[in-house]
């Protein structure tokens, strides 16, 4: 079986998102006063997250179906299942209309990947066609961090050409990719990436949304203070807290704080879509972590 503390520590660190997701999502290209920012965190309401959690539970999904159908990310023919099972699980997502602020870019390759299977009944193959209507020019990318998230998390998923060929399932522009590639790096090393973060900067690019949630947990002290810094006016802001709340908890684990925001998270319903995932599948088939001391073992 599983070591306990590792899949509790995916789990964790993508509620972390989902908690910073629901948080931020109502300032969405708004900007609110100092008072309302404290009242939204400092309050017990239910709260609700937004797609971008819904493209990092996609992710989830995908891994667990993959587990079921191979031992292990080693396997030859790893990429080609887990793109299928990751195209089924954004289409089993695009059926529910449950889209909660989806992107443009987003949509299109969703309903690409509709046309694809009602012509095909499999996703085997499947990739964008730039021609169709899919204007990735106008597409922030943040969409790609949330789906990679989950990646960064597991050593024994490479990070190269077929991951690349991974996140352009959703998104073809190099800057999204550039950021996966950075938010990998990230979370496994440390390293910073290079790129120079605008005062102008409001999380609509990648990039900067990335760069923006990595200054904010280096200057914060608690995870209060993560979502007051995070937050930019008239900025992405629930992309922007759901990626700095995941960061936060892979650098310092809060507890009592943490478990009071899961809660509001609950209330709203949203968290029965986590206790749905089989994370044991999840470090099962990827190990564990990015200080690489910890893998998991194969479920038996």
């Amino acid at each position: 079986m599983s070591n306990i503390a590792n899949f509790s520590l995916i789990k964790n660190v993508s509620l972390a998102f989902a908690i910073g997701d629901a948080l931020g999502a109502i300032y969405e290209d708004a900007s609110p006063t100092n008072d309302e920012v404290v009242a939204r965190f400092r309050n017990n309401n239910p709260i609700q997250f937004t797609d971008d959690t819904f493209l990092l539970l996609s992710t989830l999904k995908a891994l667990v179906k993959t587990q079921e159908k191979l031992t292990n990310a080693q396997s030859k023919n790893f990429w080609s299942v887990f793109n299928s099972c990751t195209c089924q699980q954004l289409y089993d997502w695009y059926l529910t209309r449950n889209y909660r602020g989806i992107g443009d870019t987003t949509l299109t390759a969703l309903k690409q990947m509709e046309a694809y299977y009602d012509l095909h009944s499999n996703f085997d193959g499947f990739s964008i066609n730039s021609a169709r209507a899919y204007r990735y020019e106008n597409s922030a990318g943040n969409g790609a961090l949330s789906r990679a998230l989950p990646l960064c998390l597991l050593k024994n998923i490479p990070t190269g050409s077929d991951f690349c060929k991974w996140v352009a399932l959703t998104h073809l522009h190099t800057e999204a990719h550039h950021a996966t590639i950075d938010l990998v790096n990230f979370v496994k090393s440390k390293a910073t990436p290079n790129f120079t973060l605008s005062d102008k900067a409001k999380g609509f690019y990648a990039p900067e949304t990335l760069g923006i949630a990595i200054r904010s947990i280096k200057q914060s002290q608690s995870i209060e203070e993560v979502f007051y810094s995070s937050l930019v006016a008239d900025g992405d802001n629930d992309s922007i807290c759901a990626l700095s709340f995941a960061l936060w908890y892979l650098e310092n684990r809060p507890n009592a704080e943490f478990t009071r925001l899961a809660n509001r998270l609950e209330a709203s319903g949203d968290f029965k879509f986590f206790d749905k995932i089989d994370w044991e599948r999840i470090v099962s088939i990827g190990g564990l972590y990015p200080d690489g001391t910890t893998s998991a073992t194969v479920l038996r």
